[in-house]
C-alpha cells in the first residue's frame, strides 16, 4: 500500500536493542483496573494488538506481584495473545502497590535494595513468559518523574537470556515530522 503520508518512517520496522518491532505504532499502558491474566485482560489485550501495533505495553503491573500472583505460566497466555497478532509485548513495572501510599523520598537503603530485588523478579518472570524470545521489552515506570536508570525509558530483555539493560531515550530531531 503506498500512503502519501506526513510521517513515512511511522509503518516502518523499529529496533529496540535486539528487538524489532514490526512498525512504530505503540499501544500505550492503560490503567483498566482488571487482572492482566483473567480471560477478560487477556481478550482486551489481544484487542489492542488486533489493531496492527508493533507493540502493546501492558497496564502498570506492581512488581509486588510477581512471583506469587504473577508466574511465567499464567502470563504467558496474554503474551502469546499479542504476540498471535503479530505484536510484542512490554509489561510496564509500576515500583508500588496500588492503594498503598507511598513517598520515594523517604525510602531506605534497604527498601531500596529490596524495590530493585523485586524488579529482578519481575523482569525474569516477564523474559520467562516470553513465547516467542527476542520480540519483548519491559516498560519500566517513572513513578513521580523518577526512572530506574537517569534517561531510561526500556529496558530490554534480549532473546539470548541477556541481562537487562536500560536503553536511553531517543533524541527525536524537532524539525524533521518524519522522525
Amino acid at each position: 500500500i503506498t500512503v502519501n503520508q506526513p510521517y513515512p518512517n511511522l509503518f516502518s520496522a523499529f529496533h529496540i536493542g535486539k528487538t524489532t518491532l514490526r512498525n512504530r505504532v505503540v499501544v500505550p499502558p492503560m490503567l483498566q483496573c482488571r487482572s492482566i491474566i483473567s480471560p477478560e485482560g487477556i481478550a482486551w489485550y489481544r484487542r489492542m494488538a488486533s489493531g496492527g501495533a508493533g507493540l502493546v505495553i501492558v497496564e502498570a503491573t506492581s512488581i509486588h506481584r510477581f512471583g506469587t500472583e504473577l508466574t511465567p505460566q499464567n502470563l504467558s497466555p496474554l503474551v502469546q495473545a499479542t504476540h498471535q497478532l503479530g505484536a510484542a509485548t512490554a509489561i510496564q513495572l509500576f515500583p508500588i502497590q496500588f492503594g498503598q501510599p507511598f513517598d520515594p523520598n523517604t525510602l531506605t537503603e534497604n527498601e531500596i535494595k529490596t524495590m530493585i530485588a523485586q524488579y529482578a523478579t519481575a523482569a525474569k518472570i516477564c523474559r520467562a513468559s516470553r513465547a516467542v524470545p527476542g520480540r519483548d521489552v519491559i516498560d519500566g515506570h517513572a513513578v513521580g518523574g523518577r526512572e530506574p536508570s537517569s534517561g531510561a525509558e526500556l529496558a530490554v530483555v534480549d532473546g539470548q537470556g541477556a541481562d537487562i539493560g536500560f536503553i536511553p531515550e531517543p533524541k527525536a530531531n524537532q524539525d524533521d515530522p518524519s522522525q
